[in-house]
């Protein structure tokens, strides 16, 4: 099974990738790809924090390399919080529109089920439009009644 993770950069985000991934199956291959979005700036933990970075830090000048810094280092967290899982993990830092670039990645990359954290509301529409199961963290909005009913769905396929 393939999985997408697209973070918003919120500190829970670790602790709810592992939550998810105690969910799965361990007698199924699974990948857990995580996704951060950094350009353009948005509204999200993540851009909290690279704004914090840029201005409080006397040796980033560069708005793109703060941010790149702050998602590179909450993908590492995100990753060490899984590795002691039975999943093969990776990391990505995207540009681009969150609504825009998710449909092509899990499209090109045949993902099996989309996790989209809360904190990214312009994705909510994201959870009728793609064409594998999608949870929305933080609302009812997903094709199960419960996470680990829509993981069911997915694992019985």
């Amino acid at each position: 099974m393939k999985l997408l993770f697209v973070t918003d950069g919120a500190r829970e985000n670790a602790s709810l990738a592992q939550h998810f991934v105690r969910l799965l199956p361990t007698n199924v291959r699974t990948e857990v790809h995580v996704a951060a979005f950094t350009w353009p700036v948005h509204r999200s933990a993540l851009w909290d924090a690279t704004w914090d970075r840029f201005l409080i830090a006397p040796d980033l000048h560069d708005l793109h390399h703060a941010a790149y810094e702050t998602a590179t280092e909450h993908l590492t967290q995100i990753e060490q919080a899984l590795s002691s899982s039975h999943i093969q993990s990776s990391t990505r830092v995207e540009c681009g529109a969150p609504v825009d670039v998710i449909p092509r990645i899990v499209r090109n990359e045949a993902f099996d089920f989309v996790v989209l954290a809360r904190g990214l509301p312009e994705c909510k529409e994201l959870v009728d439009k793609l064409a594998v199961p999608t949870l929305y963290v933080g609302s009812d909005r997903h094709t199960g009644a419960k996470p680990e009913e829509a993981l069911k769905h997915v694992t019985a396929a």
